[in-house]
């Protein structure tokens, strides 16, 4: 069984490798998130998937990501772990200049035995400082929001349609996620109805395609 220091250390080397199975592996039913040293938004109580929804919308966003810890201190006893460390974050995307944020702080985790595994339901991180490219993270979301359309082609009796795939904002390579395929009426063309509607349609999450009828577009 791991102990609660890996589980920790798992759940931070998995975010960064966008592992998110592994991620809601390491999270209890519920969890107490605590940002608020930080961003001003009070702590919640969440699922984890609700968790690695927020995550997704910002993370994949960036080229790189690397969370570290130190001065690692864990107190056990037998159903329950406190566990706090130092941390830095270091966000890295890479563009025609290249930038980074790195924000840095320390975390409180509370873990608890579940069906004999350790899970996080508790982490509090404590802010300190912030430093490089504070507006970065404002960047990666535009980078997701703006690689959510794809122009596709394929064949139809042997001519060549042209349409665009829309993916959701939290979309991650590898991953399965429901597909539909919208058809506008007769004489629109994919940038109209049909796109308007698979926009939507992936907002929520799906990935969707819009495309053009034959002699079309």
């Amino acid at each position: 069984m791991e102990q609660p220091k890996d589980v920790v250390l798992t759940m931070f080397k998995a975010t960064d490798e966008r592992n998110w199975e592994t991620v809601k592996n390491t999270f209890a039913n519920t969890v107490e998130l605590d940002y608020s040293s930080m961003t001003g938004d009070p702590k919640q109580n969440l699922k984890p998937k609700d968790i690695i929804t927020s995550w997704k919308s910002v993370l994949p966003g960036f080229t790189q990501t690397h969370h570290q810890l130190g001065n690692i201190i864990s107190r056990i006893e037998e159903e329950k772990a406190n566990l706090t460390a130092y941390g830095t974050a270091t966000h890295y995307l890479q563009d025609k200049n290249g930038s980074v944020w790195t924000v840095v702080g320390t975390y409180d985790f509370e873990l608890a035995k579940q069906e004999s595994e350790w899970k996080i339901n508790k982490m509090v991180f404590n802010y300190k400082y912030q430093d490089g490219n504070t507006d970065l993270v404002n960047k990666a979301i535009k980078k997701l929001k703006d690689n959510t359309i794809k122009k596709v082609t394929f064949k139809s009796d042997g001519l060549n349609l042209v349409g665009n795939l829309y993916y959701p904002s939290n979309y991650v390579e590898n991953e399965k996620y429901p597909a539909i395929v919208v058809s506008g009426s007769w004489t629109t063309v994919k940038e109209q109805m049909a796109g308007l509607y698979a926009k939507k349609l992936a907002e929520q999450g799906f990935i969707t395609l819009a495309f053009d009828f034959r002699n079309f577009g």
